[in-house]
């Protein structure tokens, strides 16, 4: 089912959403990965979210497409291969927990304490 409203909080959709199609921006594609939503990018070609459709591309997380040439039954059948093949639902679910890992292991802040040379702190 397909709605259209000019205002919708995204989070709330994306809590009740088995896909997501959207422009590339970072934001969206974080919000997705926290809540294991697969993607379909049509990335809407300006800053970073040519490199953010790839990535999502490239690790399967959804697919990537280009809005300028895609015709209706282009994007059916993208819909469709992203909602029927598991791998996508699955990836997601694995990219999900690394992420998690990420915060749990203070990966960003060790990180950055090492190139600092700061000790890391615990809570």
């Amino acid at each position: 089912n397909v709605f259209l409203f000019s205002y919708a909080p995204q989070l709330t959709v994306l809590r009740n959403a088995d896909l997501s199609i959207n422009h590339g921006g970072i934001h969206t594609i974080n919000e997705c990965l926290c809540l294991k939503v697969p993607m379909l990018v049509y990335s809407g070609k300006k800053s970073d979210q040519n490199g953010c459709a790839a990535r999502v591309h490239f690790h399967k997380l959804g697919t990537m497409r280009d809005k300028d040439s895609d015709s209706v039954d282009d994007i059916t059948n993208a819909i469709e291969e992203v909602l029927s093949n598991p791998s996508y639902a699955q990836n997601m679910e694995r990219m999900n927990r690394i992420c998690k890992d990420y915060k749990t292991d203070k990966v960003l802040e060790k990180l950055i304490r090492k190139t600092l040379n700061q000790p890391v702190l615990t809570d």
